[in-house]
């Protein structure tokens, strides 16, 4: 098969017009986290449920402290004591009043909470030491949320305040797009498991491990399908098996044009290829195409270039199919602290690290760039995008794209 290298941007735009967004489903709560509502909540209660303090100290009526101060305080009967939980027993009369908990539904009567620091208690009776207007540390019912209440709109993502709003409205199992099945292997009689001791011409299976951590990362679920060898019984037979109980496939190595590379021969007699190779520097040899109308990437089998791939391709499709809005991450300008050479005739991803200088971005090399390199990855902060056939002198500006930020 001979194909012309698509162009980075329109094989991108390709991947995301072939890809389509689950259908919606309950899931429970707990595991929605980073997923996508798919269907309006509406409050069937007000939240608070009922009109409570906000503070620990005394329900009164605001009225009878109109006046109280430190020099001055008032002396209110206390008629019970009110607990988070509990329906009062007493209507708040002039001159009396209820100790009452935060959280605490309000008695009858009493239209403000006086805090217990502003108070000196005794046995059945209490000081008020400060004046309150009505509302004062009161809650009322439906303040939060009303009833009939659009809670959450569809299209949201759940984050953990999300969570926290679906579950005071009582929501266990949310209409969500869920999180899709990522088919994850591996290729290459070369490739040993990570424990086991180097010989000559063998290498440790970087990729899987490193593609199951940017699934993860994006949300999806990473089901690891192993190594598989490269001969075609083997690729065919895993690849039939990845397509049938995941919702993507990805698979890395045995994609260029040696004698050894099964990955694109597979794809072309058990399924679709959409294009194969992109003008792009690490990363040429990318396959997309669909096993049995599933979206299906085959990456290279450098590892600098699979996850490199992965970022560029994988993650914005995988963003997709669980329905998010923003599919890519955003294009910032930085000026360039050395000279950056391009690729002529290709988009070329530097792995590069930023730094903050006087307000501006500059971003330097993370390191030598070549596709079989582990540490220049590990120490990128950024990506680099070069476009065009002159270097980029020291001072002059580039376009970069931020990673994963870094928690310290």
């Amino acid at each position: 098969m001979s194909q012309k290298p698509l162009s980075f941007n329109n094989a991108r735009a390709i991947v995301l017009k072939n890809i389509e967004v689950l259908p919606a489903q309950p899931v429970p709560l707990k595991e929605c986290l980073g997923l996508i509502l798919a269907a309006d909540v509406v409050s069937q209660d007000d939240i608070p449920y009922c009109t409570n303090s906000a503070m620990d100290g005394f329900a009164v009526v605001a009225e009878d402290v109109g006046h109280a101060s430190p020099d001055c305080p008032v002396t209110l009967k206390i008629v019970e004591t009110i607990e988070a939980g509990q329906t009062p027993a007493h209507r708040i009369e002039r001159g009396k009043c209820a100790r009452i908990m935060t959280g605490a539904i309000m008695p009858d009567g009493a239209d403000a909470v006086v805090r217990v620091e502003d108070t000196e208690p005794a046995d059945d009776s209490v000081k008020i030491r400060t004046s309150v207007r009505p509302g004062a540390d009161v809650r009322p019912a439906g303040e939060d949320i009303a009833a009939g209440e659009t809670a959450l709109a569809a299209g949201s993502e759940l984050r953990p305040y999300e969570i926290g709003l679906l579950a005071a409205v009582g929501v266990a199992e949310p209409v969500v797009v869920p999180r899709p099945r990522v088919a994850i292997l591996t290729t290459g009689s070369e490739l040993v498991p990570l424990s086991s001791p180097l010989s000559p011409g063998k290498v440790r299976n970087s990729n899987g491990p490193a593609l199951h951590a940017q699934c993860l990362a994006v949300g999806g679920v990473p089901v690891d399908f192993g190594v598989v060898e490269d001969v075609d019984d083997a690729t065919d037979r895993t690849l039939k098996q990845a397509s049938a109980t995941c919702d993507v496939v990805v698979t890395s190595g045995a994609v260029s044009m040696g004698e050894r590379d099964r990955i694109r021969p597979a794809i072309e007699r058990l399924g679709e290829i959409v294009f194969w190779r992109v003008a792009m520097r690490p990363g040429s040899p990318l396959l997309f195409g669909k096993l049995d109308g599933r979206p299906c990437f085959c990456l290279p089998g450098n590892p600098a270039s699979a996850m490199l791939t992965f970022e560029l391709f994988v993650r914005p499709a995988l963003r997709k199919i669980m329905g998010h809005k923003t599919l890519i991450r955003p294009v910032e300008q930085a000026r360039a602290a050395e000279e950056l050479a391009p690729k002529p005739g290709f988009t070329a991803f530097l792995r590069a690290v930023v730094e903050h200088r006087n307000g501006e971005l500059w971003v330097r090399k993370a390191g030598a760039q070549g596709s079989g390199m582990h540490k220049p990855f590990a120490r990128a902060d950024c990506l680099v995008v070069l476009e065009g056939d002159h270097p980029v002198a020291p001072g002059e500006q580039v376009s970069i794209i931020s990673l994963a930020a870094r928690e310290s």
